[in-house]
């Protein structure tokens, strides 16, 4: 599908409202395709109000959610910097057991190998200045 910048916000509550706990939801795309853009707006759909900064250097930012009846956490990963090997040291593995959250990982590509095969992957892809290409797989907007 493609998307406008300007209809993000609607989009991530729609995917929000699809979403369970415990979904891992993988964001790949070029730089600047919007990754941690729509990260952001997927945390304003789960009732998040303060800025929600790129895990870059982090790695990993978790939040809590107070006000969500479905979520209690969500889980911001950036694995841009990470290999395969590193990952045990991080805690990702643990969190990936979560069954309380919601996991959005950032560059999921890098990781992969350590990664669940139920994973929900969004594709993202620069059309335009402000347009761009989303696709689901599996697409759990359809259900």
């Amino acid at each position: 599908m493609r998307i406008r910048k300007d209809q993000l916000q609607e989009f991530a509550e729609k995917l929000v409202a699809h979403l369970k706990p415990g979904d891992v939801v993988g964001l790949s795309g070029e730089l600047g395709a919007g990754k941690t853009t729509l990260s952001q707006h997927i945390a304003r759909a789960l009732g998040i109000r303060v800025w929600i900064p790129s895990p870059t250097f982090t790695i990993m930012n978790s939040y809590r959610l107070s006000t969500n009846q479905r979520f209690r956490r969500l889980i911001h990963i950036d694995a841009y910097r990470l290999t395969e090997d590193a990952v045990v040291s991080t805690g990702i593995l643990e969190e990936l057991d979560s069954s309380d959250g919601l996991i959005l990982i950032e560059w999921p590509e890098r990781i992969q190998r350590s990664l669940p095969e139920r994973m929900i992957r969004i594709q993202m892809s620069i059309t335009g200045v402000k347009e761009r290409k989303i696709t689901i797989s599996p697409n759990i907007l359809t259900k």
